[in-house]
């Protein structure tokens, strides 16, 4: 009976929610490790009515990130970072992470060609994350195989 109950309270709770939209989002400190994570399940409304969850309060909030270029990938000696920044961006931030999210080097790129020295680094997976916003990074994938 008790097994019976609790198979009926979990199919009316996933049938309520089979139209719900789910966010996460995530939170993280200045050397780029989460610090937070958050569920966010929002019930539909009944009879098709409409629901806006955390609207941006501009634009610069849902803006897509910007794509450089990061070559060569793998590298042995270095990385080149080259790609536009925004109009009203002069300079962004740009931090290599390990791949367990600790800051091993860090820098500026002001929008021109750019080599970042990989050659002290051991083999392996490391993260590029270029900050040219405070909202808003690109963060690539490196290899590096010494």
């Amino acid at each position: 009976m008790k097994q019976l109950l609790i198979t009926l309270i979990t199919s009316l709770s996933l049938h309520a929610n089979l139209n719900a939209q789910t966010t996460i989002a995530f939170t993280y400190d200045a050397a780029g490790n989460m610090i937070q994570r958050q569920v966010l399940v929002i019930p539909p409304i009944p009879n098709g009515g409409a629901r806006f969850a955390n609207t941006p309060k501009d634009s610069s909030e849902i803006a897509p990130p910007l794509n450089f270029k990061i070559y060569p990938n793998p590298a042995q000696t270095y990385v080149n970072i080259e790609g536009e920044l925004p109009k009203e961006v002069s300079e962004a931030k740009w931090q290599l992470l390990s791949s367990t999210g600790q800051v091993l080097k860090t820098g500026t790129y002001n929008g021109t060609l750019q080599s970042v020295s990989v050659q002290d680094l051991k083999s392996g997976l490391y993260m590029l994350e270029i900050l040219y916003n405070k909202k808003q990074r690109s963060t690539y994938k490196i290899v590096v195989s010494n």
